[in-house]
């Protein structure tokens, strides 16, 4: 079996959070770590960098917008991959 894939999950909903582990921890091949607020995800990414980061936009602190632009312009971090998961609707002006 090869390197297990760390994955951060960030989302201030307890449930929504609870959901996404319980499927990924369906296969045995992520670490998965979490995060409830943008702060605590800039603390995480810095200290042990995720593989994927799955990333809720609408969180206390530093939204998730905030949080990716910090990630892009972080020379050592900017190669997080980064799935948006979001109750929140899209609007073209907030793209990413």
């Amino acid at each position: 079996m090869g390197e297990k894939i760390k994955i951060l999950i960030a989302d201030d909903e307890d449930s929504l959070r609870t959901l996404v582990r319980a499927v990924l921890e369906a296969e045995d091949k992520y670490i998965i770590e979490e995060a409830i607020d943008g702060d605590e995800v800039m603390i995480r990414v810095k200290a042990d960098k995720p593989d994927l980061l799955i990333l809720d936009i609408m969180m206390p602190g530093q939204s998730g917008f905030e949080v990716c632009e910090k990630i892009k312009q972080t020379p050592e971090l900017k190669d997080i991959k980064v799935i948006i998961l979001t109750a929140k609707g899209q609007a073209t002006e907030e793209s990413l």
